[in-house]
C-alpha cells in the first residue's frame, strides 16, 4: 500500500562543519610515476558558504598553506547538493600525504563551523610499469595461438590491463595476460601490445 512520509524543516542555524564525503583518487590510491604533482577534488557537504584547505603536515584551519578552490556542482547533476574543491598537490616519490579541513560562513549566525580534526588522504607514486615478456614470438606451425604479455612493477605489482591493437585482452587485470588466436592463416603477424595499471 503507498504511504507518505511527512517532515518539516525550520531556519535554524547551521551549526555542523562542512563535510568532506570523497576524493577524485581514493585514499591509499596511487599516482602515476612520472607525476610531480596532481589535481586532487574534493566533494564537500554544507549548506552554507565554506573555504578549504591542504597541508602535507596536520595543522589547524587557519594555518593551512594551501588554499582550495570550490564550486557549486551543476544543479541538473545528481550531485548537485555538493561542491567541489581542488588543488593541485605536490608529489614526491613513495607515499605522500595531506590533510585537509574546511570551514563555513553561515548567513544566519555568527558561529562559524569549522572542522575540528583534518580528513587525511594518501597516495604513492607509482613504479613504471613495464612489459617484461611477449610472446609468441618466431615461427608457429598451428592456426591457433595464445598471444600472452607479463607486467612487473606499476602501482600493484604488474597488476594491469593489457590491449593488443586497442582490443582488450580477454585475461587481464592481473601481471599475466592472455588472449587465444583462432583461425590464424599463414602469414606473418605483428600486434602491438600496450597495458595501463
Amino acid at each position: 500500500a503507498p504511504y507518505v512520509i511527512k517532515f518539516a524543516t525550520d531556519n535554524a542555524p547551521d551549526l555542523e562543519p562542512p563535510m568532506i564525503v570523497s576524493s577524485s583518487i581514493p585514499d591509499m590510491g596511487y599516482v602515476p610515476h612520472y607525476a610531480n604533482s596532481t589535481m586532487l577534488t574534493l566533494m564537500v557537504d554544507d549548506a552554507s558558504p565554506f573555504t578549504c584547505k591542504a597541508s602535507a603536515q596536520d595543522m589547524p584551519f587557519g594555518q593551512m598553506g594551501i588554499n582550495m578552490s570550490c564550486s557549486a556542482m551543476p544543479q541538473d547533476s545528481m550531485f548537485s547538493k555538493y561542491a567541489e574543491c581542488q588543488a593541485d598537490l605536490p608529489i614526491t616519490d613513495g607515499q605522500n600525504s595531506y590533510y585537509f579541513r574546511c570551514k563555513d560562513y553561515p548567513e544566519t549566525t555568527e558561529q562559524q563551523n569549522e572542522n575540528a580534526e583534518s580528513v587525511v588522504w594518501r597516495a604513492t607514486k607509482a613504479q613504471p610499469l613495464q612489459i617484461t615478456n611477449t610472446g609468441p614470438t618466431g615461427i608457429i606451425y598451428t592456426t591457433n595461438a595464445t598471444l600472452q604479455a607479463v607486467t612487473a612493477e606499476g602501482a600493484q605489482q604488474g597488476k594491469a590491463l593489457c590491449y593488443y591493437d586497442r582490443v582488450e585482452f580477454f585475461n587481464t587485470n592481473a601481471s599475466y595476460h592472455t588472449q587465444k588466436l583462432e583461425g590464424l592463416t599463414k602469414q606473418d603477424f605483428s600486434f602491438l601490445i600496450e597495458c595501463r595499471d
